[in-house]
């Protein structure tokens, strides 16, 4: 059964999912243009964690399962359809718990110097001088080894801060797919269609942790609810 992991916090920032009472606000933040349409951002619910959680495990069993079908050719060919069957025997029995733990990095302890605000805004084609959002992209970098540890640390003097987290929060915090999914469910009430958000974000792709970041903020707890 599932319960749902993600509101414990998101790794991208020390954020507190809410229940479903504080929840209960209406859109708000940038409004954004999809397909012609005005879009806002909608607060998650826990339902909607828990599809997303549903989601992300769907994809990881069968991207496991895709790495033995890919490599058949390394296993004698009596013993290959035995194998396929015990690994999804076993994998249908997985749960968010059974999902491997993932390293994720600090956005409270990124450096902003003046050689990485250069480097995000050359390299990244980044204008904005918002601390919070430029130390978001330079978590984006790092998770997607668009940055690597090494020129972080050659740019700031230090290595950068990492610890360990959930399978699902870092899936919907590191990872492309997963960010498209977290982000596609708060935009999906806007009646634009999923193909089109997908559109979007294919030609405005650093906007894609502009909205990310308002989901988190939209979904925190309500102060005074």
């Amino acid at each position: 059964m599932f319960s749902p992991s993600l509101p414990i916090s998101f790794v991208t920032g020390d954020i507190e999912m809410a229940d479903d009472t504080a929840r209960a606000v209406g859109a708000g933040g940038t409004t954004y243009t999809i397909a012609g349409k005005e879009c806002q951002i909608y607060p998650l619910t826990i339902r909607e964690l828990m599809e997303i959680e549903r989601e992300c495990l769907k994809r990881y069993k069968r991207m496991y399962l895709q790495t033995f079908v890919d490599n058949l050719d390394l296993i004698p060919p009596e013993q290959r359809e035995k194998i396929i069957l015990i690994q999804t025997t076993d994998v249908a029995k997985w749960d968010i718990d059974d999902l491997p733990k993932k390293f994720s990095y600090d956005i409270r302890r990124i450096i902003l110097s003046d050689q990485l605000r250069e480097w995000v805004k050359s390299q990244l084609q980044i204008e904005s001088d918002d601390d919070v959002y430029l130390k978001r992209i330079v978590v984006s970098a790092l998770n997607q080894h668009e940055l690597t540890e090494d020129t972080y640390e050659k740019l700031t003097g230090s290595r950068p801060a990492r610890y360990e987290v959930g399978y699902v929060n870092w899936w919907i915090t590191s990872d492309h797919e997963g960010l498209l999914v977290f982000a596609w469910t708060a935009m999906k009430k806007n009646e634009i269609t999923q193909e089109e958000f997908m559109v979007y974000i294919a030609e405005n792709p650093q906007q894609l942790v502009s909205i990310t970041r308002e989901i988190e903020l939209l979904s925190s707890p309500q102060l005074g609810n």
